[in-house]
């Protein structure tokens, strides 16, 4: 949605979740505080380049104002975060 500026950190959310729960289950965490995200930000544009480079297509980015999206009354979009992911890009 939006103008593909939107940044993003990807991650595994598997890996995540276990990344997460391995410091709150640990005393030595305790008093420390963690970055929990990759290290590097893409916006979505990048994402979407780098995914279809690993797969070796080019990709055809369509951008559509998030604003055209939430318009058309869909239940699955409005109860996205579209609105959260690009307010501020």
């Amino acid at each position: 949605p939006s103008d593909g500026k939107t940044l993003l950190h990807y991650s595994s959310a598997y890996n995540t979740g276990r990344m997460i729960a391995r410091i709150l289950t640990s005393e030595k965490s305790i008093g420390k505080s963690y970055t929990c995200a990759h290290n590097v930000i893409n916006t979505q544009d990048d994402y979407i380049k780098l995914i279809a480079g690993v797969v070796g297509v080019e990709p055809n980015i369509v951008h559509i104002p998030a604003e055209y999206l939430l318009k058309m009354g869909n239940k699955e979009i409005n109860n996205s975060l579209i609105t959260e992911l690009t307010q501020y890009n």
